[in-house]
C-alpha cells in the first residue's frame, strides 16, 4: 500500500497501438510539458518526476521539484508561539516556525503522524502521538514538550498498544500539570491494552479508563476521536463510530 508501481505505455497512432515502456512509482497523473514538447512531468509521492525525452525507448526519469513534496496530513495545529504543527502520515511531525521556511522534522522522530494537543491556558505542554515505523500494524510512540513545541521527550510507552489518538486538558490539574488521554486498538495480535488510557503526571504513569473503545482499525489513526473541551479542563470528548461520548471528570468515566 506505500509503493504503487505504475506502467508506461506509449502510442503514435492515436491509440490504436500501445508499447509497454518501464515502470514508474507512485504516479497520480501525467502531463506534457507546455513549452518543450519532448518532456513529460507526473507528481509521485514526494514531488515532481520529469522525462526529457518522450521519444527514448526507454523513458529515464528524474526529480524535477525544488522544495515540493505531496503530504498526506493528518492533523495541522496552530500553536500559539506562531509555529504550526503538521502530522504527516509518511512523514511523522512537521513543524513550519514561519511560512518562509521549510518545515523540519520534530525528534523524536515517527513516520506516521497521529495526533498532537496542547493545554489551552498552559500551551508549553503538548503532546504528540504516532507510529514509530511506516506501518499502522507496528508500535506507537507519545512525545511530550514542556516549551511549547520546541524539543519533545519520548514517553515510557508500551510500544505494542498502538495509538490513534490523544488529547490534552485545557487547563492545569491541582498538581500543575494537564490530564492527557490517549485512544489505542491495543496489540496487533492480541488487542491486549485496547481503550482509553489517561494520565496526570505527563506520561509517567497511565490508568485505563473504562472498556469505551470499540475501534478495531489502527487505519482510525487519521482521523479525530478525541477532543477536550478547550474551556472546561475537566471535560473531554470522545467519538466511538455512532456514539459520542462526554467526560465531566478529567477522563476517569
Amino acid at each position: 500500500p506505500y509503493r504503487v508501481i505504475c506502467d508506461v505505455h506509449r502510442t503514435y497512432d492515436g491509440g490504436k497501438n500501445w508499447a509497454k515502456l518501464n515502470s514508474i512509482l507512485n504516479s497520480s497523473g501525467i502531463c506534457r510539458d507546455p513549452i518543450n514538447p519532448a518532456e513529460v512531468w507526473w507528481p509521485h509521492g514526494k514531488g515532481m518526476y520529469r522525462i526529457k525525452d518522450k521519444d527514448a525507448e526507454s523513458l529515464n526519469y528524474e526529480s524535477g521539484d525544488n522544495g515540493l513534496e505531496q503530504l498526506c496530513c493528518t492533523q495541522a495545529l496552530s500553536a500559539p508561539n506562531g509555529a504550526l504543527h503538521i502530522m504527516v502520515m509518511d512523514h511523522g511531525h512537521m513543524r513550519n516556525k514561519n511560512i518562509f521556511e521549510k518545515a523540519s522534522s520534530v525528534k523524536p522522530y515517527i513516520a506516521k503522524g497521529a495526533a498532537i494537543d496542547y493545554c489551552e491556558t498552559a500551551p508549553e505542554y503538548m503532546l504528540r502521538v504516532g507510529f514509530t515505523d511506516n506501518d499502522v500494524m507496528d508500535t506507537s510512540g507519545a512525545a511530550v514538550s514542556t516549551d511549547g513545541g520546541e524539543t519533545f521527550a519520548a514517553l515510557d510507552w508500551r510500544e505494542t498498544n498502538r495509538i490513534i489518538d490523544a488529547a490534552g486538558s485545557s487547563e492545569l490539574g491541582s498538581n500543575g500539570k494537564p490530564v492527557m488521554i490517549m485512544a489505542t486498538v491495543g496489540d496487533m495480535s492480541t488487542g491486549e491494552g485496547k481503550g482509553l488510557w489517561r494520565s496526570e503526571d505527563l506520561g509517567i504513569s497511565w490508568q485505563k479508563c473504562g472498556e469505551t473503545v470499540t475501534y478495531s482499525s489502527s487505519w482510525d489513526y487519521g482521523g479525530r476521536a478525541l477532543a477536550s473541551d478547550r474551556v472546561n479542563g475537566n471535560t473531554f470528548y470522545y467519538l466511538d463510530n455512532e456514539r459520542l461520548y462526554r467526560s465531566d471528570d478529567g477522563g476517569k468515566s
